[in-house]
C-alpha cells in the first residue's frame, strides 16, 4: 500500500497529539498528576474546547492533502496563534502562554517539514500518488517500444511506466498538453492500442524525461487488454513507481 509523504504523516500525528499534550502540560504547571485529567477536561470552557479542537481540525486539514485543506491549515494557524496571544496578554496565568508556545513550535516544525515535495500534492492532484492506480515500471524489466500517431505525424519511443489509466513515455519530440494521440505498444505478445491524451510534459531537470499520457475512450476490448496487462505485470512482480 502506497503512503502519503512521511512529512504529512508526521504533522498529522503532531497536531492530533497536541490537545492531549497541552492538557498534560497544564496539569504539570498546576502541580497535578494525570489522575486529575478527567476533572480538567470537565472544567474546560467553550473557548478552551475550541482552541483544543482547532488542533484536531488542523490535523484533518493536513491529512486531507487538498487545496482547501492547505488554506484551512494556514488560516487556522494564524487565527489560533492570534487568539492565544490575545488571551495570554489579557488573562493571568501560564496556560495561554503555553498554547502560544505550542503554536509557535508546531508552526516552525510545519515550516521545516513542508518542503516542496510535501506541499506540491496539495495543489496538484496528479502528484497524490497514493490515490492513483498502481504504476508499473516497465523500463526496469525490459524496453517496451511505443508508437504514437497524430494525423500524419508519427513518433516512436519507450514506455517507462504504465497503469490502468495511462502511461509515461519517453519520446524524442515533445508534445503539447491536451493533445490527443493514438498509441500502440506490445508486452510479451500482448498488443495494446488506444486513444490517449497528453496530460503533462516533463521539464528540464526532472528525474524522468517524457510525457504523461491518459487513456481515453477505450473500447471494452481495449480495456480488457489493459487489465490483462496489469495482471501480467503484477504476477511477474514488476516493481511499482513511487
Amino acid at each position: 500500500m502506497r503512503k502519503r509523504p512521511w512529512e504529512i504523516v508526521l504533522l498529522t500525528i503532531v497536531y492530533t497529539a497536541a490537545p492531549l499534550f497541552n492538557l498534560c502540560s497544564t496539569l504539570f504547571i498546576r502541580g497535578y498528576d494525570l489522575t486529575a485529567l478527567p476533572a480538567l477536561i470537565l472544567a474546560l470552557g467553550p473557548w478552551d474546547i475550541a482552541a483544543l479542537g482547532a488542533d484536531l481540525l488542523l490535523a484533518l486539514a493536513v491529512w486531507s492533502v487538498s487545496r482547501p485543506g492547505w488554506w484551512i491549515f494556514v488560516v487556522l494557524n494564524i487565527l489560533l496563534l492570534s487568539f492565544n496571544l490575545w488571551q495570554a496578554t489579557l488573562l493571568p496565568g501560564n496556560y495561554f502562554w503555553l498554547l502560544v508556545a505550542d503554536n509557535v513550535v508546531t508552526t516552525l516544525v510545519a515550516s521545516l517539514l513542508f518542503t516542496k515535495h510535501a506541499r506540491s500534492p496539495y495543489f496538484s492532484p496528479r502528484l497524490r500518488w497514493w490515490n492513483t492506480k498502481d504504476r508499473y515500471r516497465l523500463s526496469e524489466v525490459l524496453e517496451v517500444p511505443l508508437t504514437i500517431r497524430q494525423g500524419q505525424w508519427e513518433e516512436t519511443g519507450l514506455v517507462l511506466d504504465v497503469s490502468l489509466t495511462g502511461c509515461f513515455a519517453q519520446i524524442p519530440d515533445g508534445l503539447d498538453p491536451a493533445q490527443e494521440v493514438v498509441l500502440e505498444f506490445s508486452f510479451r505478445g500482448l498488443i495494446l492500442f488506444g486513444q490517449g491524451r497528453i496530460m503533462r510534459q516533463s521539464k528540464v531537470g526532472d528525474r524522468l524525461q517524457g510525457c504523461g499520457i491518459q487513456f481515453v475512450r477505450l473500447s471494452a476490448g481495449q480495456k480488457q487488454r489493459f487489465r490483462a496487462l496489469i495482471r501480467t505485470l503484477k504476477a511477474n512482480k514488476v516493481p511499482l513507481r513511487n
